[in-house]
C-alpha cells in the first residue's frame, strides 16, 4: 500500500513538473515568435522607407551625410526672401565641405547642393540656371527628383524677389541646360575669366611702368633745379643792402619813393616823380635838358629844389 502512495505521489509530482515544464517552454516559444513578428514587421518598414528615401541607392554611411546636408540647405532655402540668416549659410557651407566631393558617388551631390547655396548667396538668373542645371543632370535621378520638389520653387521665388522680376520670366529665363550646354557655358566663363585676369595683369603693370616713368620725371626735375641752383650767385646779401633771392639777386624796386635821377654824359636828367616817371620826358623826346643857373654855386651833397646830389654831378 505505501508502494502505491510513493508511486502515485511521484507520477502525481512529475506531471505537475512537466506541465510547469510545458507551460514555460510554451509561454518562452510565444516570447520568441512575438519578437521575430516584431522584427519582421520592423525590417519591413525599413524596406518600405527605403524604398521612399531618395538616398536609397547610395551606401547608409554617405545616404545619412547627404540626408544631414539636405537639411542644412533645406533651412536655408526653406524661406522665400532673397537675404537668409548668416547662420544657416554657415551651417549649410560647412556641412558641404564635409561631404567628399571626389566620391564618384556623391560628386554630382555634392555640386548640385553647391550650385543650390550659391544662388541663395547671390539670387539671379545665372546662378539660379546654374541649380536648375547641376539638379537635373545629376547621376543619381532618386535625389535628383526630391531636390527639384524641396529647392526648386522656392529658388525661382528668392530671385524673382530679389531681382524684382516676374515669377514665369524667371522660370523661362532658367531653365536647365543639356550637359553639352552647360559644359560650353563653363568653358566660355572660363575662357572670360582667364581674359579678365590677363587684362587686370596687363593693367597693372602699365600703372605700374607709369609710375616708374613719372617718378623719373620728378627725379631729373630735382636734378635740374639743383643744378640751376649752384649757378646762382653765392651769399644772402646783394647791393645796397637789399636780401638775395634764391635765384639770384634782384634789383630793388620803387615803392612810389624817390628815384635818383640819371647822368648819361653829365647831362642834366629832371628827377623822377613820385610814380616813378621822368617828368617832361625829355630824354624821349631828345630836348636838351637845361643847364644850371649861372653864379650859383653849387656846394654839398643838396641839389636844387632840395634833391640829393648824385655823385659825379647832377
Amino acid at each position: 500500500m505505501k508502494k502505491k502512495k510513493v508511486v502515485l505521489i511521484i507520477a502525481l509530482t512529475l506531471v505537475i513538473i512537466g506541465g510547469v515544464s510545458f507551460g514555460i517552454v510554451r509561454q518562452q516559444n510565444t516570447k520568441a515568435e512575438r519578437i521575430t513578428q516584431q522584427k519582421k514587421k520592423e525590417v519591413k518598414k525599413d524596406e518600405k522607407e527605403d524604398k521612399k528615401s531618395p538616398y536609397k541607392n547610395l551606401s547608409k554611411i554617405k545616404a545619412e551625410e547627404v540626408a544631414k546636408l539636405d537639411g542644412e540647405v533645406a533651412k536655408l532655402v526653406g524661406q522665400k526672401k532673397a537675404i537668409k540668416p548668416l547662420d544657416n549659410l554657415k551651417n549649410a557651407e560647412t556641412t558641404l565641405k564635409e561631404l567628399d566631393s571626389k566620391d564618384s558617388d556623391l560628386k554630382s551631390v555634392h555640386e548640385a547642393y553647391a550650385s543650390v547655396i550659391n544662388t541663395v548667396k547671390t539670387p539671379d538668373l545665372d546662378t539660379l540656371q546654374d541649380a536648375r542645371t547641376a539638379i537635373a543632370n545629376m547621376n543619381d535621378s532618386e535625389i535628383s527628383k526630391h531636390m527639384v520638389d524641396t529647392f526648386e520653387d522656392n529658388l525661382i521665388d528668392i530671385v524673382s524677389v530679389a531681382k524684382l522680376t516676374d515669377r514665369e520670366r524667371v522660370v523661362e529665363a532658367t531653365k536647365p541646360l543639356t550637359p553639352q550646354q552647360a559644359q560650353a557655358k563653363k568653358d566660355k566663363k572660363a575662357k572670360e575669366a582667364k581674359e579678365a585676369e590677363a587684362q587686370a595683369k596687363a593693367d597693372a603693370e602699365r600703372e605700374k611702368k607709369e609710375q616708374a616713368a613719372n617718378e623719373a620725371a620728378r627725379e631729373a626735375a630735382k636734378k635740374a633745379e639743383a643744378a640751376n641752383n649752384a649757378q646762382t650767385i653765392t651769399g644772402t646779401e646783394a647791393p645796397n643792402g637789399h636780401e638775395m633771392e634764391s635765384g639770384g639777386y634782384e634789383t630793388p624796386t620803387n615803392d612810389g619813393g624817390y628815384t635818383p635821377p640819371v647822368n648819361n654824359g653829365g647831362g642834366y636828367v629832371p628827377p623822377a616823380n613820385n610814380d616813378g616817371e621822368t617828368s617832361n620826358n625829355n630824354a624821349s623826346n631828345n630836348v636838351q635838358a637845361p643847364t644850371p643857373p649861372k653864379g650859383d654855386t653849387i656846394t654839398g651833397t643838396e641839389a636844387p629844389n632840395g634833391h640829393e646830389m648824385e655823385p659825379g654831378g647832377w
